[in-house]
């Protein structure tokens, strides 16, 4: 064996495989950690599961099946109704229409609807022939009346005018 003694100078590492032997430190360790994280989740994950399907599997007790049995009937009933739905003539839009479209000194006393037909006779008084005009004026101004018609007038007991209209509506009124 051969003694040196003339000392031999230290090999330097570069920085560069200093650097990239920690990162690879580091990436092992993560990965380590990713390892054994995701084990831990996948078996409790799998626990939950089994519980889950446990449940599912049991049988149904008589409050769930009676809980059922009435949600279906409800259900049937919505589809029904949701069937009727778009066929449904909305009579209540007639007296908005009726409200605006009155003139202030005339008074409806009586009215006969038949949404199937989209007519609506009216029975009413008035001070005077002449706001009995204005209101059939009004009516053959609106948009949603295809046709008015006078069907009667007659001066009552106390001078005012009783009258009759019929009113032939749109279908959009209904809507």
């Amino acid at each position: 064996m051969a003694i040196e003694i003339i000392p031999k100078p230290k090999i330097e590492v570069p920085a560069r495989e200093d650097i990239l032997f920690v990162l690879s430190l580091v990436l092992l360790i993560l990965s380590l950690g990713a390892f054994f994280g995701l084990n831990y989740y996948q078996k409790k994950n799998s626990k939950t599961l089994r519980d889950l399907e446990e449940i599912l599997t049991r049988e149904k007790t008589k409050e769930e099946i009676t809980l059922e049995q009435k949600v279906l009937e409800i259900k049937e009933k919505i589809e029904k109704i949701s069937l009727l739905l778009p066929s449904h003539k909305k009579s209540s839009n007639l007296f908005s229409f009726l409200e605006r479209g009155t003139h202030p000194k005339v008074f409806f006393s009586d009215l006969e609807l038949k949404p199937e037909k989209g007519r609506v006779e009216l029975q009413g008084k008035a001070e005077d022939f002449r706001i009995l005009g204005q209101q059939l004026s009004i009516f053959k101004k609106e948009e949603l009346i295809e046709e008015s018609e006078l069907l009667r007038a007659s001066i009552g007991e106390e001078g005012r005018i009783e009258f009759s209209i019929n009113l032939s509506l749109k279908p959009e009124i209904f809507k």
